[in-house]
This record gives structure tokens, C-alpha cells and sequence, in this order.
């Protein structure tokens, strides 16, 4: 057999036995995930909004709105959507609550 004729078949059998790209270290912690959005106390209030479950979602958004200003809400829902996306959010409860408070705000605004 001639050289080339084997070079696809190693080159498919090098492809397939690669391995996939570890996730980055913030995707396995959601500390370091949210941190470099937020701060860590930031992030230990934030969890603290939701750590109730049976609350009303109006409830959710009220201590939300209360413990963040206005100045540094943007900043925390883009830590919220990383949470969320990296799915470290995890209890159902808790993911509603948050897809609220970021739909909330913009309720009005035209899709």
C-alpha cells in the first residue's frame, strides 16, 4: 500500500480519540463564576434573596430591588445570567425566581 493511503485513516482515528476541552474553572464553581461580576458578599446576598422558595415571586423581586441599587443591578443580573447559563442554579424554584427579576424590569418594553 502506498503511504497516503493510510494517512486519512490515522488522521480520523487522531480526531476521534481527542479528548474535549476541560470547562473552564469558573464553570465548576459558581463563586468564581459570579465573582468576577460580582463580589462575594454581593453573591452571598444574592443567594440569600432565594434562599426562601415558597416566597411569592413579587416577594423575590422586592428583597432583590431592596438589597441591590439601582446603579449595580445591571452588573448583578449579568451575574445572574451567567449563573444561569452555567446552570449552577440548579433548584427549579430558584431559576423561575431569577428568569423573574431579569424579565421584570423590561415587562414593558416592546419584544
Amino acid at each position: 500500500r502506498p503511504h497516503c493511503a493510510r494517512a486519512p485513516r490515522h488522521a480520523a482515528r487522531r480526531r476521534a480519540s481527542a479528548r474535549p476541552p476541560a470547562p473552564p474553572a469558573d464553570a465548576r464553581d459558581p463563586d468564581r463564576a459570579a465573582q468576577s461580576m460580582i463580589s462575594s458578599a454581593e453573591l452571598t446576598v444574592l443567594l440569600g434573596v432565594l434562599k426562601e422558595e415558597d416566597k411569592p415571586l413579587e416577594a423575590v423581586l422586592a428583597a432583590f430591588n431592596a438589597a441591590f441599587p439601582r446603579a449595580d443591578r445591571f452588573r448583578v443580573a449579568c451575574a445572574v445570567c451567567t449563573l444561569l447559563a452555567d446552570r449552577l442554579v440548579v433548584l427549579p424554584a430558584q431559576r423561575v425566581a431569577l428568569l423573574f427579576v431579569l424579565h421584570e424590569p423590561y415587562r414593558a418594553e416592546p419584544p
